[in-house]
């Protein structure tokens, strides 16, 4: 029979659950604001490179 006791879940499971989670969760915002750095990045040069083609 399942009691009480053997349904719960020990601290030691929690904090490895919120430790994978805050992990999850910094790593998607870090990937998040790599990417949106890589776009404006891009779209500055091509318009840096758009302003100067008569130049050189």
């Amino acid at each position: 029979m399942i009691t009480e006791s053997t349904l719960t879940i020990a601290t030691v499971d929690i904090a490895i659950f919120a430790l994978i989670a805050l992990s999850g969760i910094i790593s998607v915002v870090r990937g998040f604001i790599k990417e949106t750095m890589s776009i404006v990045i891009w779209l500055s040069a091509f318009f840096i490179a758009v302003s100067f083609k008569g130049v050189i």
